[in-house]
């Protein structure tokens, strides 16, 4: 966003304050979210996979709008309506990095059913999806702000938010 809108960017540090400020509201929308997504997925799969795509951009929506809980489960539904397709996108690459992840993982650990390798490969798996993590934010960050910018919203009022 602050690219977009010719600001400098941001260093961790001032990243960091800002996430520290907004911690509550992203508590009180991601613990919500997240347990949808966990409560859809017990039921069957389905149910779990809808819910993760239609909450894609609580995170966005609390960083960039400063909604919490509810509105912002809500908005991030609304913003999904408007681009399913590529949300879908998003959703999908997020969860075949992940899975290429773990299949980097089983191919770098050798296999074996002692409990030591299952718990490396297990780990490395993760470790490696948590590194991945900033490809797939990233882009659902930039569908948000092209979603915004559809509904008039310019990439420098999004930065000035989000420093607010």
């Amino acid at each position: 966003v602050d690219r977009r809108a010719g600001a400098p960017l941001p260093s961790f540090v001032e990243v960091g304050v800002l996430l520290w400020r907004r911690r509550l509201r992203l508590v009180t929308a991601l613990l919500p979210a997240a347990a949808i997504v966990a409560l859809g997925s017990v039921l069957f799969v389905g149910p779990g996979v809808v819910a993760a795509v239609l909450l894609l951009f609580v995170p966005v929506v609390v960083l960039f709008e400063r909604a919490t809980g509810k509105a912002a489960l809500l908005r991030s539904v609304a913003l999904v309506r408007t681009d399913p397709v590529r949300a879908i996108v998003v959703a999908l690459a997020a969860t075949l990095l992940s899975a290429a992840a773990f299949t980097l993982a089983d191919l770098v650990m050798p296999g074996g059913s002692r409990r030591i390798m299952v718990f490396l490969r297990v780990f490395l798996g993760d470790l490696l999806t948590i590194v991945s993590l900033p490809v797939p934010a990233l882009a659902a960050a930039r569908l948000y702000v092209d979603l915004r910018g559809c509904e008039g919203v310019d990439a420098a009022a999004l930065a000035r938010a989000a420093r607010r």
